[in-house]
């Protein structure tokens, strides 16, 4: 289970608009992002802890009312199955591996009786 939604954030990724802000459980609990839903794909979760991504995140972050915060978490739910579906029937991707010549064993003395 995913931590409490604290808002939103546009992704600087890829221009998502529905990309939540969420707190760290533990350590330094910094603000971080999850973008699971970009047009250019998956940006993950994205934890900038340094200072100057705190203070980006907390300045371009959108509160959220309790009606967001509820279709955000039935939407963030249904994104997951919708993922899981797509792992289930995705074509694993297979790299061809080229074959390679078998290499001829040479002694000490063949090189230098062969051309």
């Amino acid at each position: 289970m995913s931590k409490e939604i604290l808002g939103h954030i546009t992704c600087p990724h890829c221009q998502n608009p529905h990309a939540t802000v969420h707190r760290q459980a533990a350590g330094k609990k910094v603000l971080y992002y999850r973008c699971y839903e970009g047009e250019n794909g998956d940006c993950g979760t994205v934890q900038i802890i340094l200072a100057g991504g705190q203070k980006w995140i907390n300045s371009h972050m959108r509160s959220l009312d309790k009606e967001q915060l509820s279709v955000a978490v039935e939407d963030a739910g249904q994104l997951a199955k919708e993922n899981q579906q797509k792992a289930a029937t995705a074509k694993p991707k297979t790299n061809p591996i080229p074959e390679t010549p078998p290499v001829k064993k040479m002694g000490l003395l063949d090189m230098f009786f062969n051309e």
